[in-house]
């Protein structure tokens, strides 16, 4: 038992001897007692886990820009600052352990971060034997917060995407059938493909309507899986891998014409990457998995942060930043209730989080330490990045945005009509398209 966990034993023994002992003793005059023991002067500590090199060296910067910016708009509480202490992951689970137990011998209150599977579950067993609440801002694993009674998480879990896109495959766009692309050996992805296959045959009421493709590792051409692809006929592909293997497939979907199939990438496709991902194969169809739409009607707290993040950064904040700056914020917020109290009193008020509105959408925290949020899909169409889906809405249920239906109102006719023609066509030959069944490819 770690001397923070025996602290914490003795004084829940002390606590129901006093309050036995005495009916009127409150808790503020226990806590004020017994528990307090940072003088009035010291500050309020929060770390920041977050990588700033290596392969999410640029996510992790985001993260850190939406806390920054929470922090220069929340620096105290009740008159003591808050000081923000640094730990640099280097995206690496190796570094990730050492890092993690440097910030921790400087007593953090509670932990921001870190971005990555892997390395938020590194530093989850470290700071939960420490007593340490954290919130994970865009890591997705589900085992961080089942295996944690003291991490949290931001964004969904990667079971609620792959459910979310079985969903839009199913009753967003129509499909029967739907192709599974995935690359050997990429495990961090196995929950979204395992809860995507399940949910979409359960929903087809068809054990074979799931058709998977698996490209080798490291494969530089992918002609060979999407000609395959293209031979079956359907037109959605989900997609769970990084962006670095979409350009090498999106590269031979375009050289093969795959301009009427959609392809549906996970939450980290989200973002630039997706913008970029448009602007370098513009004639295919491609969206993402997202908690954050910046298509969707702003609140008053969104507009505040949007403009506060351009005169700070000279730029258009991105997801990851919008997420983190909630994070910093709702860890305030409970340090408020907790009156300064750190530990599993912290945990606690953290979990309690319910109905936050927050820039990144209202964030209620469920009995796994995960935000409640609708999933939503999103991508560009006629130039705009639209929400056209989102979990928990009625079937085949597509989101309109006041945006991009201001775009669709200024088509010309003519364009219209000819859409309608070839949407025409295209259902023709889908009816009539034949699939294999389900198997390894």
């Amino acid at each position: 038992m770690t001397a923070k966990k025996k602290k914490a034993a003795l004084i829940a023994a002390l606590l129901a001897v006093v309050m036995v002992a005495s009916g009127c003793t409150t808790f503020d005059n226990f806590k004020n007692a017994f528990f307090v023991d940072k003088d009035s002067t010291d500050t309020i500590v929060i770390g920041v886990l977050e990588p700033q090199s290596g392969e999410y060296g640029e996510k992790g910067k985001a993260e850190i820009e939406g806390i920054e910016l929470a922090h220069d708009i929340k620096g105290e509480i009740g008159g003591k600052e808050i000081e923000l202490i640094y730990g640099d992951t280097q995206s690496s689970v190796y570094v990730t352990e050492s890092v993690v137990n440097d910030m921790v011998s400087k007593n953090p209150d509670v932990v921001l971060g870190a971005y990555g599977d892997a390395t938020t579950l590194t530093a989850s067993t470290i700071l939960e034997e420490e007593l340490i609440p954290a919130i994970t801002i865009s890591a997705t694993n589900p085992l961080i917060t089942q295996n944690s009674d003291y991490y949290f998480r931001m964004s969904f879990t990667d079971s609620l995407q792959g459910d979310a896109v079985a969903q839009y495959m199913k009753d967003g766009l129509g499909q029967s059938k739907a192709v599974l692309m995935r690359v050997d050996g990429d495990e961090i992805y196995n929950e979204i493909i395992r809860q995507f296959r399940e949910t979409f045959r359960t929903l087809s009421g068809d054990e074979n309507s799931v058709i998977t493709v698996s490209a080798e590792r490291d494969r530089k051409n992918y002609d060979e899986y999407l000609e395959k692809i293209k031979d079956s006929g359907v037109k959605a592909v989900f997609a769970p891998m990084s962006v670095t293997d979409a350009e090498k497939m999106f590269q031979s979907a375009e050289k093969l014409g795959m301009n009427d199939v959609e392809f549906i990438g996970p939450l980290s496709w989200h973002g630039d990457d997706l913008k970029k991902l448009h602007e370098k194969f513009p004639d295919l169809v491609i969206s993402a998995v997202t908690d954050y739409s910046e298509t969707a009607t702003a609140s008053p707290e969104q507009e505040e942060f949007v403009k506060a993040y351009r005169e700070k950064y000279g730029k258009d904040p991105t997801e990851e930043a919008a997420r983190a700056y909630d994070a910093y914020m709702i860890a305030v917020e409970a340090l408020e209730r907790s009156g300064g109290v750190s530990g599993e009193y912290l945990r606690d008020e953290i979990a309690a989080t319910n109905g936050y509105p927050g820039v990144s959408g209202t964030v209620t925290f469920n009995e796994r330490g995960e935000a409640s949020k609708p999933v939503s899909i999103d991508k560009y169409q006629l130039g705009q990045l639209m929400t056209v889906f989102k979990s928990g809405t009625v079937a085949g249920e597509i989101v309109e945005d006041p945006v991009a239906a201001t775009v669709e109102d200024a088509a010309s006719e003519e364009e219209e009509a000819q859409a309608g023609s070839e949407a025409a066509g295209d259902t023709e030959e889908q009816a009539g398209a034949d699939t294999p069944e389900d198997g390894e490819k």
